[in-house]
């Protein structure tokens, strides 16, 4: 038995599941191989209704905005293409299965499984609130400029 994973799993689970980020693991094919537990307190999404799904469904499910930057989810994607600028970040909106839309800031990075499998891992972070702040920061200022 290794000791060593098992301990490193067993860190990584505790640290995902109480998280305010849903960690999320993209397989070579874009589906998704591992949504972290935490989604249903984040997001209000059952995590297992979305492990196996690929990147264009699950963009479909949450409604994913702005729907121009899924153009390139239309047909097969291999991962490669996906992520062959290497590391980025998006904010990008979602309408959630209560029907809320929620801002989230989206961190996807690239690594290789011990087979040489190229897979990315995304990070979500619900930044609603920070959004609703930043409207009603500029709402007030336009008004005091009046």
């Amino acid at each position: 038995m290794n000791t060593a994973g098992t301990t490193a799993e067993v860190r990584f689970n505790a640290l995902a599941e109480r998280s305010d980020e849903v960690i999320v693991e993209v397989g070579p094919d874009t589906r998704l191989t591992y949504v972290s537990p935490n989604a249903e307190s984040v997001f209000g999404i059952d995590a297992a209704e979305f492990v196996g799904l690929d990147l264009n469904t699950v963009a479909e499910r949450l409604e994913v905005a702005p729907r121009e930057a899924l153009q390139g989810f239309a047909g097969p994607l291999s991962l490669g293409q996906l992520i062959s600028r290497g590391p980025y970040q998006r904010i990008r909106s979602i309408r959630l299965p209560n029907g809320e839309v929620h801002w989230v800031d989206i961190a996807v990075t690239q690594f290789f499984a011990d087979n040489g499998q190229s897979r990315a891992t995304a990070v979500l972070r619900d930044i609603t609130r920070r959004v609703q702040l930043e409207e009603q920061l500029i709402l007030t200022q336009k008004l005091e400029s009046m």
